[in-house]
């Protein structure tokens, strides 16, 4: 029997190492968090702790343990958000301990099947020799990987590291606070633990499965944002547009080519022939230019730019045409267009952020240059289905953006051809849809009664309101036959099913399956043709099976 440690010689010892447990803490923290471009990276959350005098007290009577036999009085707690990434994290972490020249005196698994387990001790194998690998079962369901470690060069203290998910830490959590340690535990207790035990493993095993289907989501979208070009070209800055008459006659006749390929873009969606045909004009364009020319004559240089860009981005490079538009931004920041585009590109490739920064700068440009007013119209309208995209939170946004071009097609009503105002019209609707459905579940969330609600309950009726002004516009041109795209369809289809959820009155239900029968009658003109089947068939899903 090992000789009893006293209360005083845990506190002494812990009070005398204490900085050093801290800095390898640290240290050890540290070197986890400066692997962003690996595996480490998939650590939710860091947790450190040093071990209080109690605990390692009671420890040395509990274990019948000397305080140099105890190995985490410093403990550090890597938390994932997922089962599947604790392996991934697991093989990366063994890699750092041996790049900075850790021990690693053994590793602990709980409660892990056979095969994981031995995927731990492989990972573990490739980077240490004699390092003791414990397989360790418990009834409580505990799960876990524990390692022993500790700096070859001057530490003197050994570190505890635990990994797991952040589910099983507050699983963790709760049973150490209402059983462990405790003595005499009630054997419910014990056997409630057990029990949630099994349920926990549901639970990560769904969340596992939810991981897997926003993957499944996300490779969708990513795919089909490698597909979208530019539905519309902008009319940017005419009042710079070059004098090409006055630089060469060819370069002339060239651009006046080249011009008439990009205008005949106007009412229909870009295609790969139509591209092949503008970029080939461009590339006879570039021939009668000279490098002097290009460098004396700063408006020539930005038309070329923002064209071989715009080309870029047609042909769906669109990294490529995003360093284009960067280029040019060095020298042109003052025009709305380049930033206007690199937030469409931004946003295709994923970086939400600086999207939205690129957007509020064109934005902010647009107000303060005399501009063309389709391209004001076109901006506005993209914005609101940015917007709209990014989800219910930003709704109101989405519905502010849409109201601005709505308002800039009414003041200049003849610059706009049919396609446009039919366009405009759906997407009122369907944005005040939007904001109706996200304010009805807000206000469903949060209870009628709640205080504070009057003013959520009087947006609802005014969204409402508006909502079916709107509609009434669509139904019209709906029967009319005075329509192209299968939106409008859609639009119609969505709203009707609403109206039925809200008054349980079937003659919208059968209107809004008339509609959703009818939208493979007409094509989806749109630049998101994946995101636009999506929400289609979600909606057709819908309205099909209610009854």
């Amino acid at each position: 029997m090992i000789q009893k440690v006293t209360f005083q010689e845990a506190y002494t010892y812990l009070r005398k190492n204490n900085e050093e447990i801290q800095l390898e803490l640290n240290l050890l923290k540290n070197n986890c968090l400066n692997n962003s471009d690996s595996n480490l990276s998939k650590i939710y959350l860091i947790k450190h702790r040093v071990k209080e005098p109690e605990s390692v007290y009671l420890k040395t009577k509990r274990k019948d343990k000397s305080l140099d036999q105890i190995y985490d009085y410093g403990g550090l707690r890597l938390l994932c958000l997922f089962e599947e990434d604790i392996f991934a994290v697991h093989m990366d972490f063994m890699n750092m301990l041996k790049n900075k020249d850790y021990q690693l005196k053994c590793c602990s698994a709980y409660n892990w099947n056979d095969s994981s387990m031995e995927s731990l001790k492989t990972e573990i194998d490739k980077y240490f020799d004699g390092c003791k690998f414990e397989k360790i079962r418990r009834s409580s369901g505990y799960k876990s990987v524990h390692y022993v470690i500790k700096r070859n060069s001057s530490a003197s203290v050994w570190i505890e590291v635990q990994l797991r998910t952040l589910v099983q830490d507050v699983w963790g959590e709760l049973e150490h606070s209402i059983s462990y340690k405790k003595g005499g535990v009630h054997p419910h207790i014990k056997k409630s633990f057990y029990l949630l035990s099994q349920d926990l493993s549901n639970i990560e095993n769904l969340l596992s499965y939810l991981k897997e289907v926003n993957q499944k989501e996300h490779a969708g979208e990513d795919y089909s944002n490698k597909l979208v070009v530019p539905k519309y070209f902008l009319k940017y800055e005419n009042k710079i547009l070059p004098e090409f008459k006055s630089i060469n006659i060819k370069l002339y006749n060239c651009y006046a080519e080249y011009w008439a390929i990009i205008e005949s873009i106007d009412n229909q969606l870009i295609s790969v022939d139509w591209v092949k045909l503008a970029r080939a004009k461009l590339d006879d364009f570039n021939n009668h230019l000279s490098v002097s020319q290009l460098k004396e004559n700063k408006e020539l240089s930005y038309w070329i730019g923002m064209e071989n860009a715009f080309l870029l981005f047609c042909e769906a490079k669109h990294e490529e045409a995003l360093d284009a538009y960067k280029i040019l931004l060095i020298h042109y920041s003052e025009k709305y267009c380049v930033h206007f585009r690199i937030g469409e590109l931004y946003y295709l490739l994923g970086h939400i952020e600086q999207s939205l920064y690129s957007f509020d700068e064109a934005e902010r440009l647009l107000v303060l240059e005399e501009i063309d007013h389709v391209n004001y119209y076109r901006i506005k309208s993209k914005l609101a289905y940015y917007y709209w995209s990014l989800g219910d939170e930003y709704i109101d946004i989405s519905v502010a953006e849409i109201s601005e071009a709505e308002k800039i097609y009414s003041q200049h009503k003849k610059y706009f051809d049919k396609s446009q105002y039919e366009q405009l019209v759906n997407n009122i609707c369907w944005y005040k849809l939007e904001q109706y459905i996200v304010t009805l579940k807000k206000l469903e969330a949060e209870g009628v009664d709640s205080e504070g609600n009057d003013e959520l309950l009087n947006k609802l009726n005014v969204t409402y309101s508006e909502l079916k002004t709107a509609y009434a516009v669509i139904d019209s041109l709906i029967r009319e036959n005075n329509y192209e795209s299968s939106n409008l369809l859609d639009t119609a289809a969505w709203y009707c099913y609403w109206e039925y959820k809200k008054n349980n009155d079937t003659v919208y239900l059968a209107k809004a399956k008339e509609y959703a029968l009818s939208i493979n009658r007409k094509k989806a003109l749109t630049s998101y043709p994946y995101k636009s089947f999506k929400t289609h068939m979600n909606h057709i899903q819908t309205i099909m099976s209610a009854k």
